[in-house]
């Protein structure tokens, strides 16, 4: 299903090589484990969707989540400079991760409307993408 979901949403700034680019990517790494944390603990599932997204050097455990998660806020403001639909592309990266364990929390749920207020993605992106993973067809 991940490999699925990449390929409609064309990752380019995954792929890409320029400032823009590693800011978005380390904004996902970091809100990425924020979603993953948010209802209990970071799972392998999750980190290996991190690690398909970034790249496998993404996919160990870190060591210290808190610390990492309080770089949280100065990535977002980093992020408010980039086009918005690259930040819209960065949310429903986040669905990804937070799909990566067969489920999607409340708490996960709240998360990633929070990040996506604070990049001031409507949450809309969050339910469609959700909405499509679970209702391909549909």
């Amino acid at each position: 299903m991940i490999e699925r979901d990449l390929q409609l949403m064309e990752p380019s700034y995954l792929e890409e090589k320029n400032q823009t680019s590693d800011t978005l990517r380390r904004l996902l790494y970091t809100a990425g484990l924020a979603v993953a944390a948010a209802s209990g603990g970071v799972e392998a599932s999750e980190l290996e969707a991190l690690g398909r997204l970034l790249g496998s050097d993404h996919a160990d455990e870190p060591t210290d989540v808190p610390k990492l998660l309080g770089d949280l806020d100065g990535r977002i403001q980093a992020a408010l400079e980039v086009p918005l639909r690259n930040r819209a592309q960065l949310i429903q990266h986040l669905t990804i991760v937070a799909a990566a364990d067969g489920s999607v929390s409340e708490e996960e749920l709240h998360v990633m409307e929070d990040i996506a207020r604070r990049l001031e993605v409507g949450a809309q992106v969050v339910h469609q993408t959700i909405r499509g993973a679970m209702h391909p067809i549909d």
